[in-house]
């Protein structure tokens, strides 16, 4: 695949040990006659231009750089059902998923891919408990009623009826045009390089993103895949009053905008975990056992994280069938039982269960006294996203955000593999430096990013930085239009078909006295999203310095690329106003008198939205209008929030 050739221009370095991006006063890029002249024009310098973000930068001509940035507005989103601007042939129809307010009509319904379930009749007991015999866990505190015994009887019926032969219809969803409409687009600040006798850095963005004309939420809501969602809720004692209440009208919220051909699993946790729901489906004969069930729960206890996990790993292990998305919502207001020891067991946890299936973890961090950083690594280390809720009253906007992403997901399993071409007579070239865990490495296929879904409306970028070596020997012309690197996508759809994408990315290598002929721009997306990295990088290195309580060198990071942004040619991006935004709430709580564990959730936060471009449907936690949201996310929270009372 050919490369596109409109974004360039020379980046080098004189100094190895020197931040390309730093600023400083000399211009590489002035003639002999000492006149500005446009970038398309010049020579190509022997060293990296080191004010080359700033806006006194010479080298660089307006005309270059497309200027200002769009300011940052409030998104706009459909105020009504979409269900009501649109027909759609009967097989994609529903029956109004997200309440929207449209009358529900009982001849519109989804095909449904699991066999029909018989009428349950729900009668709920409360004399189960026998003090000769050992009593649930959940008694008495859990739960007001054991729930396991009042609905076994329909647990039965359902395991039975999982037991049939089930043939899904696939064809109910649409196929996406990965050919058309999914790109792979790799990048590098310029299209022209200069070989030294120092070593240079390139900036290399990696993006994935499929294109705008694919988009239409109206559909994409009435024909997305299904979705096995099991809920692992805390109910530790620190979760009474207000918490627990919120969490039950948030349930049973998210059980309004699934539909009959979704599951949903409820598991509860303190000392122990309970499967209080298995997974069933959201039929109009479940929805009396949920918000049963959901009304009944009441906190006491401490809080053990592993016991839920492990709970809700079982329940997708020993499905019999399952919906082509899996997802575990994770949700605590507390530090675990073991604190600094829980990581390690839950990942044990995980990897013991050997599941092959793809399935994400979500988690919600609940107030501000809950572990930020453990919430956090087990959303990065299963595929999903990590939430803080500062808000009491945004815990069902975080949750509706997670959906979002469910709702319209195109990819699964998906792989990048990045080769360096290191022949000669550039041997030595290599990934030096790669942003975000997202990145391993692997002997056998080099450095990669793995994804466990990509969703429709999404836009990643990944950046590395390669090293170009100097060079002893005079490049031939040959030798000198040059593969510096190939990406290789590959993942799985929905309908498990195999999707392969390949990026080969050229750059120009010229020798020292060599000249430059043809345009030679800045590519202001890899600037922009160079710098963003760069920033939530400091920012995790700045929270980490104030936990051992060096604040100082904490706010030196901060200040180090606070400086860096505000001389950067690019501030104005609607990105980077988001980062220079949370760095300066990351100054405030970096000092000593105001240091504290809510402080540090927030910075978790703040590190994780930009290194991830993460979605957050809260501004107060930094992501102006919610820059990263899909079309999904954001028509889903813009109902949401048109649905809650006025204050």
């Amino acid at each position: 695949m050919s490369q596109n050739q409109n974004n360039s221009l020379p980046i080098s370095n004189n100094n190895s040990n020197t931040d390309p991006f730093s600023c400083l006063n000399n211009d590489p890029f002035q003639t002999s006659t000492n006149q500005s002249t446009p970038v398309s024009q010049q020579q190509a310098p022997g060293f990296i231009p080191q004010n080359l973000y700033t806006f006194n930068a010479n080298n660089i001509s307006n005309q270059a750089i497309q200027q200002p940035f769009p300011q940052v507005q409030q998104m706009q989103y459909p105020q009504q059902s979409p269900f009501l601007s649109q027909n759609l042939p009967s097989p994609f129809i529903q029956q109004n998923p997200l309440g929207f307010g449209a009358q529900n009509n009982s001849n519109l319904t989804f095909q449904q891919p699991f066999v029909q379930l018989p009428q349950m009749q729900f009668q709920p007991q409360n004399n189960y408990q026998n003090l000769n015999q050992p009593q649930n866990p959940f008694n008495n505190y859990g739960v007001q009623s054991d729930p396991l015994k009042t609905y076994e009887k329909e647990r039965l019926a359902e395991d039975k009826v999982e037991q049939i032969p089930i043939v899904k219809n696939l064809d109910l969803i649409p196929d996406f045009d990965f050919e058309k409409d999914f790109q792979l687009e790799v990048q590098a600040p310029y299209q022209f390089y200069k070989l030294t006798q120092e070593s240079q850095t390139i900036p290399i963005k990696i993006s994935l993103q499929t294109v705008s004309s694919s988009m239409d939420v109206e559909k994409d809501l009435l024909t997305r895949s299904n979705i096995d969602l099991i809920c692992v809720v805390d109910i530790s004692g620190s979760m009474q009053g207000e918490k627990i209440s919120l969490v039950k009208k948030t349930l049973k919220y998210i059980t309004s905008i699934l539909t009959e051909n979704d599951r949903l699993s409820l598991v509860v946790f303190d000392d122990h975990g309970e499967e209080l729901i298995t997974l069933k489906r959201i039929s109009e004969a479940n929805h009396k056992m949920f918000d049963e069930i959901f009304d009944s729960l009441r906190e006491r206890g401490g809080t053990c994280i592993n016991a839920g996990v492990n709970k809700a790993l079982n329940i997708i292990k020993s499905r019999k069938f399952k919906n082509e998305i899996t997802s575990i919502f994770l949700l605590s207001d507390g530090v675990d039982n073991i604190r600094s020891q829980a990581l390690g067991v839950i990942q044990k946890t995980v990897q013991s269960q050997n599941i092959a299936e793809n399935f994400t973890i979500n988690t919600f961090g609940f107030g501000k006294d809950h572990d930020a950083n453990l919430m956090r690594e087990i959303a990065k280390n299963n595929g999903g996203n990590f939430y803080f809720i500062d808000n009491l009253e945004s815990i069902d906007e975080c949750f509706v955000d997670a959906m979002g992403l469910l709702f319209s997901v195109i990819l699964k399993d998906v792989e990048i593999i990045v080769k360096v071409n290191n022949q000669a007579p550039l041997s030595d070239m290599r990934v030096k430096k790669t942003y975000g865990d997202m990145w391993s490495y692997d002997e056998t296929k080099g450095n990669k990013i793995t994804m466990k879904i990509f969703t429709k409306g999404l836009k990643k970028d990944y950046i590395c930085e390669v090293n170009l070596p100097p060079c002893k020997k005079e490049l031939q012309d040959e030798e000198k239009y040059r593969m510096l690197l190939t990406v290789t996508l590959s993942g799985n759809s929905i309908k498990n078909q195999s999707i392969i994408k390949k990026y080969d990315l050229f750059l120009n290598v010229l020798n020292n006295a060599d000249q430059i002929q043809g345009p030679n721009e800045l590519n202001i997306d890899v600037v922009v999203n160079h710098l963003r990295v760069k920033g939530a990088e400091k920012i995790e290195t700045a929270k980490c310095l104030a936990e051992k309580k060096q604040f100082e060198q904490a706010q030196k990071e901060l200040d180090s690329i606070k400086k860096e942004l505000e001389e950067c040619i690019c501030k104005d991006h609607p990105s980077l106003v988001i980062l220079k935004a949370d760095i300066e709430k990351s100054k405030t709580f970096c000092q000593a008198h105001s240091f504290s564990n809510a402080g540090l959730s927030y910075m978790t936060t703040f590190s994780n939205n930009n290194m991830y471009q993460q979605s957050s449907p809260m501004t107060i936690i930094g992501n102006i209008n919610n820059l990263y949201a899909t079309p999904m996310q954001a028509m889903m929270s813009n109902t949401l929030m048109n649905a809650k009372p006025k204050k």
